[in-house]
């Protein structure tokens, strides 16, 4: 993946919300987010990783995330932080 490539991060991210999230409104609300990118060409890396943590607290879905995921999201924090 191009971690500097707005569209390739964010399908990304919606393959992965899509599969992590199950609750309907969050997912909703997450993918509004994502497609809120989409529209302004950018990656808001801290709002989306600030509303999965929310969506984690509220539903205590505290999974623990694999070494390639781990790697992932250190990669896309570091692009666009």
């Amino acid at each position: 993946m191009n971690y500097h490539s707005y569209n390739e991060v964010l399908d990304y991210l919606e393959v992965f919300f899509n599969r992590e999230i199950k609750d309907e409104g969050s997912l909703k609300e997450m993918l509004k987010t994502i497609e809120d990118c989409r529209n302004n060409e950018t990656v808001t890396i801290r709002a989306i990783d600030q509303l999965f943590m929310d969506y984690r607290r509220k539903f205590q879905d505290y999974t623990l995330p694999s070494k390639e995921e781990e790697e992932v999201w250190m990669n896309i924090l570091n692009s666009w932080q």
